[in-house]
């Protein structure tokens, strides 16, 4: 059986969905709030390796709900 996977990379929100297309349900979902390092008060930047950890989260918490090796 094949599935979907969507990923939301937002401004406040990193969201991971596992959708199944045989059925049409969301079969799991995950979130995390996007990380963003404030190095002056006017300034906002993300770092790619934080952000990527974090991305790296809700596709391994959706795996293992799933059961899923290959996430």
């Amino acid at each position: 059986m094949g599935y979907l996977l969507g990923l939301d990379i937002g401004t406040t929100t990193i969201k991971a969905g596992l959708y199944n297309p045989q059925t049409g349900q969301l079969e799991h979902q995950s979130s995390h709030p996007t990380p963003i390092e404030h190095p002056t008060p006017q300034l906002s930047q993300h770092d790619p390796e934080i952000l990527w950890q974090a991305i790296c989260r809700c596709l391994k918490e959706i795996g293992n709900e799933q059961k899923i090796d290959a996430l």
